[in-house]
């Protein structure tokens, strides 16, 4: 998954993730606009073909547009659960099936 995402996304992009745990790509989406925030994980979505969970850091203090925009039904034409963090407000996480 990871060798995939480094071959078609920029290097920017890929700064803004980490990978260290199996099946889930964490993505900072800090300072983003909101359409440069779709793009870059409806292109996660597609890459990453197989079941895993994209953990969104989108923050919640400076405004909520990313974190609303996450939580919304149907960005993505996958099928996916969305799951906020009980603990970080900042924080949602997307289960793909």
């Amino acid at each position: 998954m990871e060798e995939r995402i480094k071959l078609v996304l920029s290097e920017t992009d890929v700064e803004r993730m980490d990978f260290t745990v199996d099946d889930v790509v964490t993505v900072n989406v800090h300072g983003l606009t909101r359409n440069a925030m779709v793009r870059l994980l409806k292109n996660i979505s597609c890459l990453c073909r197989q079941a895993f969970t994209m953990r969104i850091i989108h923050g919640f203090n400076h405004g909520t547009i990313l974190k609303d925009t996450v939580r919304t039904e149907g960005v993505f034409m996958r099928t996916y659960k969305i799951v906020p963090d009980q603990i970080n407000p900042g924080v949602t996480m997307l289960v793909f099936e």
